[in-house]
């Protein structure tokens, strides 16, 4: 098995070395779908990113619900979503 790292960095000189033992090649496909992946990776992260600041929140609430000044709080918010 080759390492998709080596296929992404060394495209050329991988195919030349494969094309060797085959007639022929085409990475492109493969590219393709590895770079659909990493950016699926990334948009997974940034929702887990959001989804732990949410929870931080959440758990503050929990943690402070009877001496909240939730007018405050209100304030506070409105003016985060803003930024």
């Amino acid at each position: 098995m080759i390492d998709l790292n080596l296929i992404r960095k060394k495209t050329d000189e991988v195919k030349t070395a494969l094309l060797k033992r085959m007639d022929h090649l085409d990475f492109s496909e493969l590219l393709k779908w590895d770079k659909e992946r990493r950016e699926l990776i990334s948009g997974v992260d940034k929702l887990k990113e959001k989804r732990q600041e949410k929870m931080k929140i959440l758990e503050w609430i929990e943690n402070n619900r009877n001496s909240v000044d939730w007018n405050d709080l209100a304030v506070r918010w409105d003016k985060k979503q803003k930024l």
